[in-house]
């Protein structure tokens, strides 16, 4: 009789220990599945975020040199988004397209906004910093700026015509304005956005 209890007892241990092991490897590999999904996730989340990089929010559009019954500049106020990170002005491209034709932008720092009698349709766009609470360098745009931007025109565009305005912000999302000029063009500035 002892002997058949002492074979059930380690019997009993054998196979405690046997579940006891399995457990534990399972344990394991569940607890490195777990640390490669949170890498998984960190790294999405980063990358979604590199992808925002650089996207725009814009504060208002509006064109200018309107005496002559159509307009030829447009300036445009904007600022990065809350979740975008610096971005440089040279990665900052600008399409404009009215009726007839279509014209790249990039960035030309020898261009004034506040005095744009060196604009032409083939110079690139200005900007100026407006608001720059941090003092940097003024050939990017960080948190907090405000920038305005500056630029004419491929041609000059009348009243009640489209212009559309794209902006790529190197990484990033694009923004893409559909404009429609007023039925009568009668003032120097003309807000079209908002």
């Amino acid at each position: 009789m002892r002997f058949k209890r002492s074979q059930m007892s380690f019997g009993l241990i054998m196979l405690m220990l046997v579940s006891l092991i399995v457990s534990i490897s399972a344990a394991g590999v569940l607890i490195s599945r777990a640390r490669e999904f949170r890498g998984i996730q960190t790294n999405a989340i980063d990358s979604s975020t590199s992808r925002l990089g650089h996207s725009l929010d814009f504060i208002e559009i509006f064109a200018e040199d309107g005496r002559d019954l159509d307009v030829e500049e447009f300036t445009m106020t904007t600022k990065l988004t809350p979740v975008a990170k610096s971005a440089l002005l040279s990665d900052i491209l600008i399409s404009v397209t009215t009726q007839n034709l279509s014209r790249q932008y990039e960035y030309n720092s020898s261009i004034d906004c506040s005095n744009k009698s060196n604009t032409t349709p083939t110079s690139g766009y200005g900007a100026e910093l407006i608001f720059n609470p941090k003092g940097h360098d003024t050939n990017f745009i960080d948190r907090g700026d405000i920038l305005r931007i500056c630029l004419e025109a491929p041609e000059s565009t009348p009243a009640y015509e489209y212009v559309y305005i794209d902006v790529f912000p190197g990484f990033g999302t694009p923004n893409r304005f559909e404009l429609r000029m007023p039925r009568t063009i009668v003032h120097q500035k003309i807000m079209l956005l908002p």
